[in-house]
């Protein structure tokens, strides 16, 4: 039920905008490693993650976005576990170049939402798993360019959500940096 209430919430903020608004969808992937002290046992994976930018002026926009990766974990005991966080993030995105022809457009960018995370491996000869949802946050800073016609970008973003000790994982707290490549693709307003 909350995630649909998260998912209405985000309709309703991107419906807002005016007619003539920019909206770009984006989509990337690439590597995230875990950092902290927790994440010690966490091996370097996967991070997938797809949304879109409403402009408000033309260097601030509002941004929704869904993420989903994979790592591999080490536990003794347990055959195979995997780490698989997933997110539904949303903030601003604040371009930083007033220039709108130039050749690379440094931005930077910070949001909040909802973490979760599950951990599954094999036990004994069965499967066990546990997940968690919690509040997260995230802060990042990258930059676009284009490929031929295509236009891409290139960021790092660093993600942190602490689980309390009533959570399946006790108290943990879940932080990566990773490295995203991706296309975006711009609909609207002043292309």
């Amino acid at each position: 039920m909350k995630r649909y209430l998260v998912l209405a919430f985000m309709g309703l903020a991107l419906s807002a905008a005016p007619a003539f608004a920019q909206v770009s969808v984006y989509g990337g992937g690439g590597s995230a490693i875990g950092t902290g002290e927790d994440m010690e046992d966490v091996d370097a994976g996967l991070q997938l993650l797809g949304g879109l930018v409403v402009d408000v002026t033309d260097r601030v926009g509002i941004y929704a976005e869904g993420q989903w990766g994979r790592h591999d974990v080490t536990i003794e005991g347990v055959t195979d576990p995997t780490a698989t966080p997933s997110a539904l993030m949303a903030g601003l995105l604040l371009g930083l170049s007033s220039n709108e022809d130039a050749a690379i457009s440094p931005y930077v960018f910070g949001g909040v939402g909802l973490q979760s995370l599950e951990l599954e491996g094999e036990e004994g000869g069965e499967t066990e798993s546990a997940d968690d949802r919690t509040f997260g946050w995230q802060a990042g800073a990258g930059f676009g360019f284009d490929i031929g016609s295509l236009p891409a970008f290139l960021e790092g973003r660093y993600q942190r959500a602490s689980f309390d000790e009533d959570s399946e994982f006790e108290e943990l707290d879940f932080a990566i940096f990773s490295i995203i490549f991706g296309f975006s693709f711009d609909f609207g307003g002043d292309n």
